[in-house]
């Protein structure tokens, strides 16, 4: 975790602490401020502290001017003996970029845990990590791997993708588009000054499975390979396998994210498969700790994609019957990148009134939203039996979102899908299986009446997020598999 002071304490003050708690892994320890007034009292949560207490203390990392006198405050600290490079000054406006380039900076210098031992992080190997999409916020993979590589520094990472959505989260990216000879020589002159110790790849399809074996094709040497299924999505199964299989021999391990998927590949590939679920995030402190009756200011949010964009009409017209049945029911806020509402309206899919966009959040500024909420939406189907391999198979990441923030959440989906089973095992919330508008509306209306159901399911949730969902302890086994596999190379 990286650690900032932030020197000033006013609307330039407000506006850094606001920004930083929409960046993961960063956070304030403190303000700071020339007027003996305010030293030793709070301002956002955080304690005030002099100039002289600010140089003194060894709890923070960077010192964060936000203040018009930046120059001379500046000065000031350096004649206290704090070097400057360890102070920064930020504007109203700068926005995340200046707090991720200094955790970027500051990653490589932390000592992080391997197993039971702590080493520094320019130990870790060096990961070439194959995905379907361009690794960002913008989908649950993306996130999640975000998550498991945070203890490496960015130039161990390389990352390569099927499929250009939105812009990478890691620098040293390459999209191989359409396979196209262009892309092909893009990757074999990367891999020119990239050498990786170890491959991870996250392939769902079985074009995936054919850019991987041109991939695995182009390295000077052979490399282990995991692979981890996060989704599976064949377009056409004997294909799929058929694909898959040919690059069997060069893959050391293969990983599944639930159940389902694990015991369809053991069968069809005659293998072990290992369990690796891996809904995890930073469990913040900010949860809801009570939940209210319906009223009008009443709020339910939805979090993430329509990867079964079917469901969408149904889920309108039963949520503006709801509405119809309970007076002052808002519209649901959805809270999904940009890009994502666009590509609804391409393939022609209207989201409707009932549906407001709330904008695109991320990290700790997402939780308090959500956090502020009653109730959380998850549609994934309306049928009665999961028509897809992404249904059957795949759990999305967004739940672990709703329960680390103790918020009860309907689910609409079919009996057999992994969401289903999670969601009805650990008591998160309530699971609607119909087809139809009426019965799914007043399966809605019921639950948003019953406070104490949704007290149970919020508390729930929050227990499951505080015992299993913890980052820090699954990062030390993760970089642990990691270094294992790369060096049995």
């Amino acid at each position: 975790m990286l650690k900032i002071v932030i020197f000033g304490t006013g609307a330039c003050g407000e506006s850094a602490k606001r920004v930083i708690a929409e960046v993961d892994e960063v956070e304030v320890v403190a303000f700071a401020d020339n007027n003996p007034l305010k030293h030793g009292t709070d301002f956002l949560g955080c304690r005030i502290w002099s100039a002289d207490e600010l140089a003194i203390s060894k709890a923070w990392d960077f010192v964060i001017i936000a203040s018009q006198w930046w120059p001379k405050i500046t000065e000031q600290l350096i004649s206290l003996g704090i070097s400057d490079r360890k102070i920064h000054s930020y504007e109203i406006g700068d926005g995340s970029t200046l707090f991720e380039r200094l955790l970027e900076e500051h990653r490589p210098d932390l000592v992080v845990k391997i197993g039971s031992d702590s080493v520094s992080a320019r130990n870790l190997p060096r990961v070439l990590i194959y995905s379907h999409e361009t690794l960002n916020d913008s989908h649950g993979t993306g996130v999640l791997l975000q998550r498991y590589f945070g203890d490496f520094p960015r130039d161990h990472l390389m990352s390569v993708s099927f499929r250009q959505i939105g812009n990478p989260w890691l620098r040293n990216s390459i999209t191989m588009a359409s396979g196209s000879v262009g892309a092909h020589n893009e990757l074999a002159n990367a891999l020119r000054d990239f050498s990786p110790d170890l491959v991870y790849s996250t392939a769902l399809t079985e074009r995936d499975f054919e850019l991987m074996k041109d991939l695995l094709g182009l390295m000077p040497r052979q490399v282990p390979v995991i692979q981890h299924f996060m989704d599976l999505i064949p377009q056409q199964h004997a294909r799929f396998f058929e694909s898959f299989e040919a690059l069997v021999p060069s893959i050391c391990e293969i990983w599944a994210l639930t159940d389902p998927m694990k015991c369809l590949l053991e069968m069809k590939l005659n293998r072990e498969v290992r369990l690796v679920t891996g809904l995890l995030l930073n469990v913040s402190d900010c949860f809801r700790k009570t939940h209210r009756r319906f009223c009008p200011s009443f709020r339910t949010v939805m979090v993430g994609n329509f990867y079964n964009p079917e469901v969408l009409p149904f889920v309108s017209k039963a949520w503006e019957r709801s509405r119809a049945m309970v007076p002052n029911l808002r519209p649901v806020e959805w809270f999904v990148a940009p890009n994502r509402v666009q590509e609804l309206l391409d393939n022609g899919v209207d989201t409707g009134i009932q549906f407001v966009w709330k904008g695109f959040l991320k990290g700790r500024r997402l939780h308090k939203e959500l956090a502020s909420a009653d109730m959380a939406l998850l549609p994934l189907n309306a049928n009665r039996k999961a028509k897809t391999s992404y249904l059957k198979y795949s759990l999305p990441s967004r739940i672990a979102e709703f329960a680390a923030v103790g918020l009860p959440v309907v689910v609409l989906s079919s009996k057999d899908t992994p969401l289903a089973r999670f969601v009805n095992e650990h008591g998160l919330g309530i699971v609607i299986s119909s087809s139809s508008v009426g019965e799914t509306s007043e399966a809605i209306v019921d639950y948003i009446k019953n406070q104490a159901a949704r007290r149970i399911a919020g508390a729930a949730g929050r227990y499951l997020a505080e015992n299993e969902f913890r980052i820090s302890r699954f990062r030390s086994w993760f970089n642990q598999e990691i270094v294992r596999l790369a060096a049995a190379q």
